[in-house]
């Protein structure tokens, strides 16, 4: 199943916040090219031909997005575990910078669907 963003704006949001942080790569002094890096887990809603689910998202620069991607010097377990702490990183810098809030309360219609 596919989940998109209650509103899209949300997602455009995100996607600019986290490319305003500095590389969350674990060990780098900071890359000046940081891209919105996706999951690449199937349990991240990541599918032939889809993207990951919007939120699994890490702020990484070109270079290690490129080796944890496609490279041949990591093996998948060091891919996914890199990844996953570059994401748990930009996740905590989001919201400790105030880019990324918490909502206080739903819309209505959004929050019948999602708890009923």
């Amino acid at each position: 199943m596919k989940y998109e963003m209650p509103f899209a704006i949300d997602r455009a949001r995100l996607y600019a916040a986290v490319a305003s942080l500095p590389c969350k790569f674990p060990g780098c002094p900071g890359c000046p090219d940081v891209q919105v890096s996706h999951s690449n887990q199937s349990r991240d809603g990541k599918g032939m031909g889809l993207k990951a689910y919007p939120w699994r998202v890490a702020a990484i620069g070109r270079k290690h997005h490129v080796e944890i991607d496609s490279g041949k010097n990591l093996t998948g377990d060091e891919r996914v575990e890199l990844w996953e702490s570059a994401h748990r990183a930009t996740m905590g810098a989001l919201f400790e910078t105030g880019r990324v809030r918490p909502v206080a309360k739903l819309p209505v219609q959004y929050h019948q669907e999602e708890f009923q």
